[in-house]
């Protein structure tokens, strides 16, 4: 098995989804899986290993935080030949992103690419949080665009 989680920091003083993040890819690593994570902003650990898993930096000045890298992600991850892969993304921010990766995967011969889709919050509850106009209609929004994302990927 190999994981590919993406995320925004390695470190759990943010929490939300870098803090998931960092804990399932430990996880992952403790029962035997090779597991990359894809740190989508300057990190001062990248291109180390942490707890097995393998920091992978990648931004460039001036790049979208979901601008991830869209050229051959097989060689990129060191990914087996045969090798179950699956992507972790998490919501409406990371899940786009992963899913990109889980396709191009699949266009580079890796056919046991999966999409994990992780939604640790409710879009409902942090745009009420927000405050302010069309709170229900931007949550359905962001539910919507989760649900297709799930549909078009088969995600897990």
């Amino acid at each position: 098995m190999h994981i590919i989680a993406l995320t925004d920091s390695w470190s759990t003083a943010k929490g939300g989804a870098a803090t998931i993040n960092m804990e399932l890819c430990r996880l992952f690593a403790a029962h035997g899986a090779k597991v990359d994570c894809l740190v989508l902003d300057k990190d001062p650990l990248a291109g180390t290993v942490q707890g097995g898993v393998n920091i992978i930096g990648w931004k460039k000045d001036g790049a979208s935080k979901a601008a991830v890298p869209s050229a051959a992600p097989k060689e990129t991850f060191r990914i087996a030949d045969g090798a179950s892969v699956v992507v972790i993304g998490h919501g409406h921010f990371y899940g786009p992103a992963a899913g990109k990766q889980v396709q191009l995967l699949k266009e580079g011969g890796v056919g046991q690419a999966r999409l994990m889709l992780v939604m640790h919050t409710d879009p409902h509850d942090t745009e009420a949080a927000k405050g302010g106009d069309n709170i229900q209609a931007r949550a359905q929004d962001k539910v919507d665009a989760i649900r297709r994302l799930a549909k078009e990927h088969q995600a897990i």
